[in-house]
């Protein structure tokens, strides 16, 4: 997680610094990025705990300001959603069919199934 961290104060800084990155060359922003990784590397200790939170060091977004539903709340949800849903019994297409050439391929379809 250490290097997840570095990557953290690395572009933490070139934010900080640099507010104009896009205007810069491709030339420009591999050497300035170059340096400052080079000077977190050399500053940053492996001895301490990584004291951010885990969303920040994984690029997600936090969980609590996001307003995900718990899947306790989601099964909640889908149960109420279905008891509005009225389900009726489905007929048998093959009762409606009066060509009679088709009557009698209708038993021979449902066998192929």
């Amino acid at each position: 997680m250490h290097d997840k961290n570095i990557k953290r104060l690395v572009k933490k800084q070139l934010k900080q610094r640099f507010p104009e990155w896009h205007k810069l060359t491709r030339r420009k922003k591999k050497e300035l990025a170059k340096r400052v990784l080079e000077e977190v590397v050399r500053t940053y200790s492996f001895d301490e705990d990584i004291k951010a939170p885990m969303n920040e060091l994984l690029g997600t977004p936090d969980i609590q300001s996001a307003d995900i539903m718990s899947l306790s709340d989601m099964a909640c949800f889908i149960d109420n959603h279905n008891k509005r849903i009225l389900r009726l019994p489905v007929p048998s297409k093959g009762q409606y069919i009066k060509d009679p050439e088709l009557t009698t391929i209708e038993p021979l379809a449902k066998v192929i199934k």
